[in-house]
């Protein structure tokens, strides 16, 4: 993989949360909770919710990433509410966003975040 992308699902999350941060977006990502009994849950009801939710609120866009590593593969919870967001964005086209994103989708990312209209 190219130096310039990143190399895993982790760094992937963090860069995408630096550089929007950077460009005025507010950002909320959730993690995995270990539990008492040793097993990993998401920190939410919503099963399946994306990884990143992201508002701009001078620009007013919102962008729903899911993320995955260069191997990694959404779930079927995820796909459905990656695809309700598309939903969404049907009727607010260039303001909603939603994508399962991997190190290859860097620079989409990047110009996605960066622009005022994409």
């Amino acid at each position: 993989m190219p130096a310039d992308l990143p190399a895993s699902e982790k760094e992937l999350q963090q860069r995408i949360m630096r550089v929007a941060k950077e460009f005025g977006w507010l950002c909320s990502h959730t993690y995995r909770a270990k539990l008492e009994d040793g097993s990993w849950r998401t920190t939410t009801t919503a099963v399946g919710l994306p990884d990143l939710l992201l508002v701009h609120p001078v620009w007013g866009r919102f962008m729903a990433l899911e993320c995955k590593g260069p191997k990694g593969r959404a779930t079927p919870e995820q796909k459905r509410w990656v695809a309700a967001f598309q939903q969404v964005a049907t009727a607010a086209p260039g303001v909603v966003h939603a994508f399962v994103v991997g190190p290859q989708d860097w620079p989409a990312v990047m110009r996605l975040l960066s622009r005022r209209h994409p």
